[in-house]
């Protein structure tokens, strides 16, 4: 597997480590202020197979530290079905909140918890 770079310091990371061996910085540190993005409903999923999807995506931005998710869910019923999820990802205390993205009613942007 490649190795990353540090963020911080430049020194090469190994793809089992979590923080820089030289300086301890986290290795997604920078992920804090960007989103990660998934689309749901465009690959002819089932309503099973995009809850799936939406619960490792939600880990994903977790383990590494994105702040934001935006969650590709279309405008049809995986749309509609979603919301439950989401609901009890908010009330299991895994995303901090949820709202559908501005100008575009098929998708949301779940906003993660912050990781300090």
């Amino acid at each position: 597997m490649p190795k990353d770079s540090c963020n911080n310091c430049g020194m090469l990371i190994q793809p089992e480590e979590l923080h820089c061996p030289k300086c301890d910085e986290h290795r997604y540190t920078k992920n804090h202020k960007k989103t990660l993005s998934i689309d749901i409903a465009h690959g002819r999923q089932t309503l099973a197979q995009a809850e799936q999807q939406l619960d490792q995506a939600i880990e994903k931005a977790i383990a590494e530290q994105f702040g934001k998710l935006k969650l590709i869910v279309g405008r049809g019923l995986i749309r509609g079905e979603i919301r439950h999820s989401l609901d009890a990802a908010q009330w299991q205390d895994r995303i901090r909140e949820y709202q559908p993205e501005k100008n575009n009613l098929g998708a949301y942007i779940i906003q993660m918890h912050s990781c300090h």
